[in-house]
């Protein structure tokens, strides 16, 4: 594994193994049956973009950024993780990035700022109110 330098990025991949766990919870409670965390199979991290999509509610693009946590995170720990696993993720997310009512989760594209907001923001004071 290559180490991770950007903190931001760090507790990113954190965090994702944090829903990794909490999946794995769930999962658990479903089918009776505690898996490892190291349990990184095409089964249980398509299971997990289902589960980020249905029960989370997170945008695509947030799900395709922890399962590449999830898979980092579990190569870090020793885990060898199939290419076909994260191939059938990826293919099973590729249904939810072409739904336009997906992709309206999040915060969306900013809007311009016009040279009405420049000058706005040029003559503004320092003082807060």
């Amino acid at each position: 594994m290559t180490p991770i330098t950007s903190d931001k990025t760090r507790t990113s991949y954190a965090r994702d193994w944090e829903l990794w766990a909490e999946f794995h919870r769930w999962l658990a409670g479903q089918t009776g049956h505690v898996l490892p965390l190291t349990a990184v199979t095409k089964g249980t991290l398509v299971a997990f973009v289902v589960w980020l999509d249905e029960m989370k509610k997170a945008a695509p693009s947030t799900i395709d950024r922890r399962t590449t946590g999830v898979t980092v995170t579990a190569r870090g720990h020793g885990t060898e993780v199939p290419k076909q696993a994260t191939k059938a993720a990826r293919e099973a997310l590729k249904p939810m990035k072409l739904d336009p009512a997906r992709t309206v989760c999040g915060r969306g594209k900013a809007i311009a700022a016009t040279p009405v907001h420049l000058r706005a923001m040029n003559t503004a004071t320092s003082a807060r109110p």
